[in-house]
Parts: C-alpha cells; sequence; structure tokens
C-alpha cells in the first residue's frame, strides 16, 4: 500500500517508533515506500539504491527523516556508499543501538 499524505506518514512513522520495529530493514521499507513512493516489491535486501531510484537528493532526504523520525544519525555520504539496502539498514541498526 503506498501513502502519499503527510497524515499517513506520521501515523507510519509513530508505528514505527512505537512497535519498536526492530528490524532496520523493515522500518526502511516502511520509508521507502511511504516517503518515496518506491513499490514495495522493488525493496529486498540486495537492491542497490540507484536501482530502485534513489539519488543524492534522496540520500539527503533519507539521511533527515531517519534522524527526525526515528533518532538514528545516519549522514548523506554514508547512505551514498552503501552498496545494498541491506548495508543501509545495518547502518541503521548500528546507529540505533548508540542511542
Amino acid at each position: 500500500m503506498i501513502v502519499s499524505a503527510s497524515s499517513s506518514w506520521a501515523h507510519c512513522s509513530s508505528v514505527i517508533v512505537s512497535t519498536g520495529i526492530g528490524m532496520p530493514f523493515d522500518a526502511l521499507k516502511v520509508i521507502l515506500v511511504n516517503k518515496f513512493q518506491i513499490p514495495g516489491d522493488q525493496i529486498t535486501e540486495d537492491a542497490r539504491p540507484t536501482d530502485i531510484g534513489l539519488g543524492s537528493l534522496a540520500f539527503v532526504e533519507l539521511s533527515l527523516i531517519l534522524e527526525k523520525d526515528l533518532d538514528i544519525k545516519v549522514s548523506d555520504d554514508e547512505l551514498t556508499d552503501a552498496s545494498t539496502l541491506r548495508d543501509i539498514a545495518a547502518l541503521m541498526k548500528e546507529r540505533s543501538a548508540m542511542t
């Protein structure tokens, strides 16, 4: 399901936080589907960010979303360096353990 309304995103982000989705990849997938409108079937752990349409501007936005909504600090440069979505999820897990 693709949700684009900001109130729907607020609900999704609060679900991520309140349920403590323990799997960073699951949280990443929710963000990519709801904020970036990427079809869920394209989002796999082995997908390369560029293959699903994430570019430098998207990495900046994703970095801001992670920090603002999930209190996970990952720089856009680190996101750019990630080869796969699995790598991004690993960064998320590493940084969330630090908070």
